[in-house]
């Protein structure tokens, strides 16, 4: 047993030594919709966002601070001639499709095209050509043969209007090139090592076990789960490496057991690996945390009184609008004479105004205790994302509330 443990983590050594990296762009056009630009561009090196472009600005615009810092504008002058060539070549493959599937430039469809190369440590080269539309996989480039693949036939005409040669020439050649200058720029970014944050926990007593890594660099990490010493496969659910805001990943594995196995003598652990520690990290299921003592769904607690708030808000709009605010202002006009009439309904509308903003700033007060509740728990699944989004929707269309990138919301 020890010995499969050691070739076990052997195997987990060299998976975690090994570095890729890649470099790949994300066009998009979209047939014409108002407020929103129709072709878009985004670079990610190591799947970090280094610089974007749509057709509004009509400008590549670097957001990496190490390639701002260190990037020589001549080098710089392809990659946006790059871009911009492929807007028209974009604009070409649309029309060419909204003639081969009979769409409209009325309805809404969406093509998009990723393209890009991968560099590992020891010199092998990777890429890929890809098109879709409608969110649907379209046509492939195989960089083996030189032929477009593709399920779609009558997609095969519009691949003319890309050169297969100059595709196969940028992925083999100049993706690689310019990889190879992004990671000498970004070495002490692409290249850092950031140890991972773990906690198993539970989020009530009947729950599923989770084992959370978050915080860690490079993105590949092993999250692995052990009865009594010997690896565990059965009942395990291990979710997608996921970025966080600061360019870190997060991970998560997911155990299922009764509560009468968490209760026998069997020992169960979470390890977790990953190439910044020289060592696994070993944590126990015993020591779990339980977010919460009963099954009770912290989400519909929370709900529940976030639909009590606006309630209370909403009420109190009404009340205003339909009695209290009327004889507020009939108060007022005891003592103003007739010839001031419409300055009464200008008072009755200000003060009908300041009710609205009351309530606009509930809304905003609940979100933000909410928001800042999931930061805290941030391992948590509690409240849905479809929650937020209804929430936020309601807030743009009624109170004209307008959603910063950061998560912070501002009255227009």
């Amino acid at each position: 047993m020890m010995f499969e443990h050691s070739k076990m983590f052997f195997q987990a050594s060299l998976y975690l030594s090994h570095t890729t990296h890649s470099l790949q762009f994300f066009f998009t056009i979209v047939t014409p919709v108002i407020s929103i630009p129709e072709f878009t561009a985004v670079c990610q090196v190591d799947e970090e966002q280094v610089g974007h472009y749509d057709s509004n600005n009509r400008t590549v615009v670097i957001t990496a601070d190490w390639l701002k810092k260190d990037k020589n504008e001549e080098q710089w002058e392809l990659p946006s001639e790059h871009v911009v060539h492929q807007e028209t070549l974009f604009r070409t493959f649309l029309a060419a499709a909204l003639e081969a599937f009979n769409w409209t430039e009325k309805e809404l469809h969406t093509l998009q095209r990723t393209i890009g190369c991968q560099l590992d440590d020891d010199g092998s080269k990777r890429g890929y050509d890809q098109f879709g539309y409608d969110g649907e996989d379209l046509v492939r480039l195989d960089l083996n043969s030189g032929t477009w693949i593709t399920v779609v036939p009558q997609v095969l005409p519009l691949t003319q209007t890309s050169s297969t040669q100059l595709s196969i020439q940028f992925i083999q050649h100049t993706c690689i090139d310019w990889l190879q200058k992004c990671v000498k720029y970004g070495k002490s970014v692409l290249e850092r090592k950031d140890p991972p944050e773990v906690s198993v926990f539970q989020k009530n007593s009947s729950s599923p076990v989770v084992c959370h890594a978050t915080g860690f660099f490079p993105k590949a990490v092993m999250i692995s789960w052990q009865k009594n010493g010997e690896e565990l496969n059965e009942d395990v659910e291990l979710r997608e490496t996921l970025p966080n805001q600061d360019g870190s990943f997060q991970k998560r594995s997911i155990l299922t057991l009764s509560p009468e196995e968490l209760k026998n003598s069997d020992k169960y652990t979470c390890v977790v690996q990953h190439s910044s520690m020289e060592n696994e990290l070993v944590l126990l299921v015993s020591d779990r945390k339980v977010l919460s003592g009963n099954g009770v769904s912290v989400g519909l607690i929370v709900g529940v009184m976030v639909g009590a708030l606006l309630l209370v808000a909403h009420k109190s709009v009404l009340q205003f609008s339909s009695g209290r605010g009327s004889h507020l202002v009939s108060k007022v006009t005891k003592h103003l004479n007739t010839h001031t009439h419409t300055s009464i309904y200008s008072i009755y509308n200000i003060l009908y105004i300041i009710y609205i903003y009351i309530y606009i700033y509930i809304y905003i007060y609940i979100y933000n205790i909410i928001y800042i509740y999931i930061k805290l728990t941030s391992s948590l699944d509690c409240v849905s994302p479809l929650f937020f989004q209804t929430l936020l929707l309601d807030l743009q269309m009624k109170c004209k509330i307008k959603v910063n990138p950061d998560l912070n919301l501002k009255v227009l």
